[in-house]
């Protein structure tokens, strides 16, 4: 029994062992913001079309100083993208990430100050991707073993950035560790999301920084500092057919990226009448034309489709 107690203690502390290093703290999922062509689901990232490199987001906390890292797990290999951590946010351009890691398909490959520093063997579902710093140097490793040391110092504080370019990409459960501060926005959310209303209603919009100022637009075009405002906790009424987008700001802080809902309201599209039960006329299409030329009530069809409510 002993030996049992004492196997299952080792086995628990290798498990703490491999999310951070000794005197890191565990790392936190990380919260993507200043999203672009892709979308966030919880700490994960996916890529829209088309394919290109305009795909991109930041974390809304970034390693302030000392020791830490951003971590993704590989969960495809068939695309390409990249992550890492960067000095300044660097949108879409992913050589503006000063220390990545490039998945490419089935191989990774480094990056270092936007110059790639080669090929760094095959990867594979499940692999553990970190970016990080210890004891003042940018190490990049997989699975716990360190794979390349930068001779570049990193700059503080270092910001946790992706870039996507295959549609369909994804960088799956990042987590971000050490002495972490805010230094983006979250993304304001709105509910009910895109979709269809049956009647007029109203959108609430949220944002985790209840300080923020959120600015927002139903037009479709990108909300600005001018822009109507809109508190954290209130509503924007959807009557008709609109593209509501907000974004927040806040002093301090860069702002967050633009979040987009598009709404229809009321019926919804029609579609060509298809037509029954025809009795003295003739259908083509969704047209119908009497078929005798006398006059009086003697002709007539039904639609095969009904209102129901």
């Amino acid at each position: 029994m002993t030996n049992r107690i004492l196997k299952t203690l080792a086995a628990a502390a290798i498990v703490a062992s491999i999310g951070a290093a000794p005197g890191l703290r565990q790392g936190e999922p990380v919260v993507w913001t200043q999203v672009q062509g892709v979308s966030a689901s919880g700490s994960s990232l996916v890529k829209a079309s088309p394919a290109g490199w305009t795909g991109s987001a930041i974390a809304t906390k970034a390693i302030a100083s000392g020791d830490g890292y951003v971590e993704v797990i590989v969960s495809e290999v068939t695309t390409q993208r990249m992550f890492g951590l960067s000095r300044s946010a660097p949108g879409q351009d992913y050589r503006a990430i000063d220390f990545a890691l490039y998945l490419n398909a089935d191989r990774l490959e480094i990056y270092d100050q936007g110059q790639s520093r080669g090929s760094f063997g095959k990867l594979a579902n499940g692999d553990r991707l970190r970016v990080g710093v210890a004891d003042g140097a940018v190490q990049l490793s997989r699975n716990g073993t360190v794979i390349y040391t930068s001779a570049t110092a990193p700059t503080y504080p270092l910001l946790v950035a992706a870039s996507l370019y295959s549609p369909g990409a994804t960088l799956a459960s990042a987590a971000v560790a050490g002495e972490l501060v805010p230094v983006a926005v979250s993304m304001p959310v709105v509910a009910p999301a895109t979709g269809h209303l049956e009647t007029p209603q109203t959108a609430l919009v949220t944002v985790a920084e209840t300080d923020a100022v959120i600015h927002f637009t139903t037009d479709g075009s990108e909300p600005t500092q001018d822009s109507p405002v809109v508190a954290a906790g209130e509503t924007i009424a959807i009557d008709r057919v609109l593209t509501l987008k907000a974004r927040a700001w806040k002093a301090g802080l860069l702002p967050s990226g633009i979040t987009a809902a598009t709404y229809t309201v009321g019926l919804t599209s029609t579609e060509d009448v298809v037509w029954t039960d025809v009795v003295g006329a003739n259908a083509s299409g969704n047209t119908l034309a009497k078929s005798s030329g006398d006059a009086g009530w003697t002709a007539g069809a039904d639609s095969e489709q009904e209102v129901v409510s």
